[in-house]
Formats: structure tokens, C-alpha cells, sequence
């Protein structure tokens, strides 16, 4: 489901092998030091052209990103109301993903438990 974005992203499903511990920390598992990834991957994952992707460190080389889908607001008692006067966004997905620098390449494993 989630698909290479360019030659320097490598994504690893579930289930296909891959660093994929929940645990959520501990160590630096080599590459990358402790350097924080989260915008890098919020502009480089894959995405619907109305979608934002939003994503948040939350451990050591581990991610929660959020895929956020604009809601329909024919059903808003007043569907004029746009931009920041009401919440028109909801999350679509989410995910918890392992992201590393290695060798020059961004590595992104989906973490399942």
C-alpha cells in the first residue's frame, strides 16, 4: 500500500522483514544518529493529491504520521464556514513507521506489532 516516492526513499511493508519492533525506542541501530526525520517524511510519503500528511517523532528513529482527508461540508448546518473557523480535515490513516538514513537513503519500515 505505501509505494517508493523517489530512489531515495525505501519503504518495507509489513511483514516483509525490515526492522519492525514496536517497542518505540532504544538505540541507534547504526545510521542515521539521532536525527529527527519527521518533515522529511511528511513531504516524501505517498499521498492522494487532497491529502497532507503530517508526522511526529516518538522515539528513536520512530514515527506516527497521519494522512489527513478534507470532509464533505454539505452536511455543516452552515457549509459556508471554510478555512480555520471549523475542523473540515479528518485522519484517513495512520501509521507507525521505523525511518532511518542509511547510506544516503532514506529507509521507512511500517511497524506492525
Amino acid at each position: 500500500m505505501i509505494e517508493e516516492i523517489n530512489e531515495s526513499l525505501e519503504v518495507t511493508p509489513p511483514g516483509s522483514g525490515g526492522t519492525s519492533s514496536g517497542s518505540g525506542g532504544g538505540g541507534s541501530g547504526g545510521g542515521g544518529g539521532n536525527e529527527d526525520l519527521a518533515k522529511e517524511l511528511a513531504r516524501t510519503l505517498a499521498r492522494t493529491p487532497f491529502e497532507q500528511v503530517t508526522c511526529r517523532r516518538v522515539g528513536d528513529h520512530y514515527y506516527r504520521c497521519n494522512w489527513w482527508t478534507l470532509q464533505d461540508t454539505n452536511s455543516y448546518d452552515n457549509p459556508s464556514m471554510l478555512g480555520s473557523l471549523v475542523t473540515t480535515s479528518r485522519i484517513s490513516k495512520s501509521q507507525f513507521l521505523h525511518a532511518r538514513r542509511v547510506g544516503g537513503k532514506l529507509t521507512v519500515t511500517v511497524v506492525t506489532r
